[in-house]
């Protein structure tokens, strides 16, 4: 019985913490007041694209060299001053339950490269909502695994109005 519950016991670990091929690494607005411009290129006098708010997640990208990261923010991909930009989680993110076993990708498709599998009854906290398709609906979600490992999962594995009991 206690070899069964051992291997059991593995095969939930493997499950919950398997080896990455990459991470996604996430920033958060910081430094303002109510939110920061997403620019399409990297300079102040740039075409905004849309406001960020404060301490809202996106995607890093790259370094542009002039004091601007280039960032993902749900279906936009822009430049933000590096700044307005921290590595530091905002304490009050919302969690959500899984409920259903979920595949977390590198990026918003599911032919990304796989992260991880995460079983469900686990939490994930909420960054942003991210899309594959042109509808309005999110396809994936960008959430923090338990770990700290970040990464996409579709938009039908997770209840975010489920309440811990």
């Amino acid at each position: 019985m206690a070899k069964i519950f051992s291997i059991a016991l593995t095969i939930c670990a493997l499950l919950i913490t398997s080896t990455a091929f990459a991470s996604v690494e996430v920033l958060f607005v910081v430094n303002c007041t109510e939110s920061v411009t997403l620019r399409k290129s990297p300079s102040v006098d740039s075409e905004e694209l849309t406001q960020i708010p404060l301490n809202h997640g996106v995607v890093f990208l790259e370094d542009a060299g002039n004091g601007f990261y280039r960032v993902i923010f749900g279906r936009h991909s822009g430049y933000v001053l590096a700044e307005y930009l921290s590595s530091n989680e905002p304490y009050d993110l919302p969690q959500g339950m899984l409920v259903k076993r979920a595949t977390v990708f590198e990026s918003p498709s599911t032919h990304s490269n796989v992260i991880t599998t995460i079983i469900s009854g686990h939490w994930v906290d909420y960054i942003d909502d991210a899309y594959f398709s042109t509808s309005d609906v999110p396809d994936f979600y960008l959430v923090r695994l338990p770990g700290g490992t970040y990464g996409y999962i579709t938009a039908d594995k997770v209840d975010w109005n489920y309440r811990r009991r």
